[in-house]
């Protein structure tokens, strides 16, 4: 039987609480030694259709596997550090958790999926951790970027943290194949809706890249393309960013709308 609905607050405490736990304050730490710190052993290889897979052992502990061709340091950093999350969060929901690509890019799909991301991400970006002079910055995928180097995790990471904190009215739409799979507001952009299961806005920057294979923005773009049934003044302005990933298919788009914050 599913667990409950674990809360955001509860996740964070748990993330912060196994960093102390360590004493852990380096944004470059090693998630492969906090995991053996957790009785979880690290292993490579034997993966072909999914990104990580957990298992606990009936003696005690773990074993976390990974595959062995993921290039990307910040993918690997994130898939640990979600596997973690279903080792802390989900100890009684069953004995093994095998998690894809899109498991950990994709918040729509199971809770538990969504809670191990959710620690994830907390685990190796901590909102304390983040400099004070981001939130001055315009919310633009420069900016996540280099979050996402400095705490050495994933794009899509850094740039969900990024809008759960934000000071702007910032909101981040996840497609892919052309098709929204889930949107993300930050606080001062809650009253803004952006419909699932839909296609990308035919006049959008984001089509455009879609169909061209490429990055642009940030651009401004018409208000009414992404939000025709908010009521825009004559001189609102939407400012538009994408970044695609042509390997897996998906495409994200940061939106800020300056009227709101």
């Amino acid at each position: 039987m599913p667990n409950e609905r674990i809360s955001d607050i509860r996740i964070e405490r748990v993330a912060l609480e196994l960093l102390d736990q360590y004493s852990i304050t380096d944004p470059g730490f090693d998630i492969e030694d906090l995991a053996e710190a957790e009785r979880l052993e690290v292993r490579r290889g034997g993966l072909k259709n999914i990104d990580a897979w957990l298992v606990r052992k009936p003696e005690g502990g773990g074993i976390i596997r990974l595959r062995d061709d993921t290039p990307e340091v910040g993918r690997v950093r994130f898939s640990i550090a979600h596997e973690i999350g279903h080792w802390l969060l989900h100890p009684g929901l069953c004995q093994g958790f095998l998690c894809t690509a899109a498991d950990m890019v994709d918040y729509a799909r199971s809770p538990e999926e969504a809670e191990a991301n959710r620690f994830a991400a907390n685990l190796l970006m901590p909102k304390s951790w983040i400099p004070a002079g981001t939130w001055k910055k315009d919310p633009e995928f420069s900016v996540t970027a280099g979050l996402a180097k400095d705490f050495k995790t994933t794009l899509t990471a850094a740039t969900r943290r990024y809008v759960e904190l934000a000071t702007h009215a910032v909101v981040l739409v996840f497609s892919k194949n052309g098709t929204v799979h889930w949107s993300l507001k930050s606080p001062r952009a809650k009253p803004l809706f952006i419909e699932r299961a839909v296609s990308v806005p035919a006049n959008s920057i984001t089509r455009e890249c879609i169909d061209q294979g490429k990055n642009a923005g940030p651009a401004l773009v018409e208000p009414d393309v992404w939000f025709p049934d908010w009521h825009f003044d004559d001189d609102s302005e939407v400012f538009e960013d994408v970044r695609i990933s042509t390997t897996y298919g998906w495409a994200m788009t940061i939106l800020w709308v300056p009227e709101l914050g």
